[in-house]
């Protein structure tokens, strides 16, 4: 069989390669986060707006990832999925944190 996709008894889906008898899972890298980034200069800057308290959310619409929120106020940052200069856009995300590091969580 081509590729097919299917459900396993824990709810993630499944992608066989050729053996039905030996499915494999889709290609995710696992981390503590719950999600990642396919360009590793964006994945750490995400990981260190997750660390400096911003929410983090992937929804994977057409051209970009997901989002940054900052909890204390309504700013918005949106993560691109595929970013023309991927370290460009890791220090976009740097200066949003830096942004939205509010008076009380200043050091």
């Amino acid at each position: 069989m081509g590729h097919r996709l299917g459900n396993s008894d824990s709810g993630e889906a499944l992608a066989w390669r050729g053996n039905v008898a030996n499915p494999q899972p889709r290609c995710k890298v696992a981390t503590t986060t719950g999600w990642s980034h396919q360009k590793p200069q964006v994945h750490r800057a995400l990981d260190e707006a997750a660390d400096a308290g911003l929410k983090v959310e992937q929804t994977n619409t057409r051209r970009h990832w997901g989002y940054i929120d900052c909890t204390n106020c309504t700013g918005r940052f949106w993560v691109w999925s595929t970013p023309e200069t991927p370290d460009n856009h890791a220090k976009d995300i740097r200066r949003f944190i830096q942004r939205h590091r509010h008076p009380d969580e200043r050091t």
